[in-house]
């Protein structure tokens, strides 16, 4: 299938222009005049080359009234006037901010505009000819971005040479464009005009300015790329979102009976394990699980970050390698509510750092012999012991509230990210916990899914679980905008896409996922999958006895029962509408529509707007019909009036 890309604005077009004749401008010589209004704020800076007054004699800007473009400022246009003495050489710049703040406040990215547009016109009672070389050079400014004070010269615009016809006196409209590797071009404030003359130069340089406009860059959007994975059983916990310490959690819910007793204290052989069936590989450093078990209150799990936000943790983390192998560390805290510097102490926190393993893929097991030893046991039978220190039992640890399974990015570059867990047990405890996360959902009262980012009812989107009866996940990059999913059971015998209509697609990261469970397969030995391109291009108009049949010829099915619609029986007929696509596929959309019918003598319902592109006229907004005979319904898009005008099929009034 041919993926269409479509084009869209890197950003929004900036206008700078005096909008007013009645803006108050003021006008000024002197280092970083500005001049501000209701366009937006000019602002002069000085750059001394040859002395100490570098040889101005006049430097001005004000909103000139009388001096009109011939389109856009109508109500007037920026005069700028410089004078040199001729003793020294030297240079004045004007910035035409895009704010009322020169120094901070709101900046562009230059890389992201195609061009400087303005209407340009020379004073020709200026004194520097074009002997003396008089210019004008046009620049971006990017002092904020630590790119100097001159800013990026775009272009220069000389009265002499190949731009010298714009000096003649007349408006002329100038397109300056800036090139898309620009660069510093983060920060900028606004485009600038230099102007430049020699120490043996004196004279005026006067000129107009209006409309000035940053055109914004048209890039093609590509199409968006689709793929397909083996489903893995298990609870999936995306990092789709930043920031990087937002998590996804498995935890004990503090509020359900039982939650508590599920502490080591008192219980020798007491265990924490989990499987892990899918981790990032190589390539994905720091991408973590952790294991976090706290004593303190359930206040601590509001952000779902215990292991910050508590006071008592004993934390274990599991963070990916670059090569694709784990290294894990234990640590723990007392006395530290929201933080945790306590965990990279040596001499406090740390029990262990970096006990490296060659896969996070496989069981984990965090048990204790007894009350102050523990064992991390690592898939493959790998193990490390270390004692309990007793100043972590400074507060007791004998009523742990929360046991929390937790999946992190921990790096902004690993959005999208996912880590999926088959299994989730707690052994040898008052309260076991014994959680097989493969079956569709949670069987223990008091465990819960929580996410910092959404929350634990209901459950986040961000968690899903996966069942055997899945058979793929389907994804795909965004933006995806007018592109629908699609399928076919084989390539050969159906000449158009059906809609994917089972399971939600929701988003993580930079694209969209959706479980397809084998159920759904089109076809159980082979199915295709694709993204289509699709637009409203009609209107369709459905009666109450028809109902949507997409790429067929006529979009729907279903006829009229006889004597269904009488003038005697003060018919009236529900009428549907659809926004549709050639083939008659429903696009969403929120324009408004309107009907009508070719009965004379009908009710004519008010326009209304579609929802999800579908309005039905129904109740207040019934069509009713005042004559017997053979009509139809019509409908317009009042919108995009470019659209046909959609019909429906024939409706018989009988008497």
């Amino acid at each position: 299938m041919a993926m269409v890309p479509s084009a869209s604005r890197a950003a929004s077009d900036i206008l700078i222009a005096p909008s007013g004749a009645t803006a108050n401008f003021s006008t000024g010589s002197g280092n970083q005049t500005s001049s501000s209004g209701t366009g937006g704020v000019w602002q002069n800076w000085y750059v001394n080359i040859g002395g100490a007054t570098d040889g101005i004699t006049n430097y001005d800007i004000s909103f000139d009234t009388t001096t009109i473009p011939p389109t856009g400022a109508t109500a007037g246009s920026m005069l700028q006037k410089q004078g040199w003495n001729g003793a020294f050489s030297g240079s004045e710049i004007t910035f035409a901010c895009i704010d009322g703040n020169f120094w901070g406040g709101a900046t562009f990215d230059a890389s992201q505009y195609a061009t400087v547009e303005m209407d340009f016109k020379y004073d020709t009672t200026s004194t520097m000819t074009p002997a003396t070389s008089g210019n004008v050079e046009i620049h971006v400014d990017n002092h904020l971005s630590g790119g100097g004070s001159d800013g990026i010269s775009l272009t220069n615009l000389a009265n002499n040479g190949v731009t010298a016809g714009l000096f003649d006196g007349a408006w002329h409209h100038v397109s300056v464009p800036i090139p898309s590797s620009i660069a510093p071009a983060a920060q900028c404030k606004g485009p600038g005009f230099k102007i430049f003359h020699n120490s043996a130069v004196s004279g005026t340089f006067n000129y107009w300015i209006a409309n000035i406009k940053l055109a914004a860059r048209v890039a093609a959007i590509p199409a968006p790329t689709i793929s397909l994975d083996k489903a893995k059983p298990g609870l999936r916990m995306f990092a789709d979102v930043t920031p990087n310490y937002n998590r996804q959690d498995l935890r004990t819910d503090t509020s359900a009976p039982g939650s508590k007793n599920i502490d080591w204290i008192g219980h020798p052989g007491a265990t924490y394990s989990w499987t892990v069936v899918d981790f990032p590989g190589a390539g994905t450093p720091n991408f973590q699980i952790a294991l976090a078990l706290t004593p303190d209150a359930p206040q601590s799990m509001t952000y779902a970050d215990p292991d910050w936000s508590a006071t008592n943790v004993l934390w274990l983390q599991i963070q990916g390698n670059n090569d694709g192998s784990v290294r894990s560390s234990l640590a723990w805290k007392t006395n530290q509510q929201a933080g945790n510097s306590q965990y990279y102490s040596a001499s406090l926190g740390q029990l262990y750092q970096n006990f490296n393993t060659p896969t996070a893929i496989g069981t984990w097991s965090l048990s204790f012999p007894n009350n102050t030893s523990v064992t991390l046991t690592a898939p493959g039978g790998l193990s490390t012991n270390v004692a309990l220190p007793a100043a972590m039992f400074l507060v007791p640890y004998t009523d742990i509230s929360c046991a929390l399974m937790s999946g992190m990015n921990n790096n902004d570059s690993l959005v999208g990210k996912s880590a999926t867990i088959s299994s989730f047990n707690i052994t040898g405890v008052a309260n076991p916990v014994s959680e097989n996360l493969t079956d569709g959902g949670l069987s223990t009262p008091f465990l819960t899914l929580q996410s910092q980012n959404y929350g634990g009812n209901p459950t986040p989107v961000n968690q899903t679980f996966v069942q055997g009866s899945d058979a793929y996940w389907l994804h795909w990059t965004l933006p995806d905008n007018n592109y629908f999913l699609v399928e076919k059971p084989n390539l050969t015998t159906i000449p158009y896409w059906l809609d994917y209509a089972p399971g939600t697609s929701f988003q993580n990261g930079a694209g969209k996922w959706v479980l397809v469970s084998s159920a759904n397969l089109p076809n159980p030995s082979s199915a295709y999958f694709a993204m289509q391109q699709r637009t409203n291009s009609q209107m369709q108009v459905l009666l109450p006895w028809e109902t949507p049949a997409p790429n067929t010829p006529t979009g729907k099915t279903g006829t009229q029962p006889a004597g269904s619609v009488s003038l005697s029986g003060n018919s009236t007929v529900d009428v549907t509408i659809r926004a549709v696509d050639a083939n008659w596929n429903l696009i969403p959309s929120s324009d408004s529509v309107g009907i009508a019918s070719n009965d004379p003598n009908s009710n004519v319902p008010t326009a209304i707007p579609l929802v999800g592109g579908v309005a039905t006229f129904s109740g207040i907004n019934v069509l009713g019909f005042g004559s017997t005979g053979t009509f139809t319904i019509s409908v317009t898009n009042l919108n995009k009036a470019y659209l046909p005008v959609g019909t429906s099929s024939p409706v018989i009034v009988v008497p």
